[in-house]
């Protein structure tokens, strides 16, 4: 059983994969909107990074 703990990874992974390429996108436009949404994406993308990094380090100490 995965359980809601995996659920919660996968559903934070997928986030912070769909944020990336969010930003991405943003940075390459050349509107100050787009330049003003790939700087404020970075609110959302940092804590799930940190997320991801934990999941990331849970698992590995898992396998050891």
């Amino acid at each position: 059983m995965v359980g809601i703990a995996g659920t919660l990874g996968a559903i934070a992974s997928l986030l912070l994969i769909f944020l990336l390429s969010g930003k991405e996108i943003a940075d390459a436009g050349e509107s100050g909107l787009s330049k003003v949404l790939g700087r404020n994406l970075n609110v959302a993308i940092i804590p799930l990074l940190i997320t991801f990094t934990f999941i990331v380090l849970v698992n590995v100490v898992q396998v050891i």
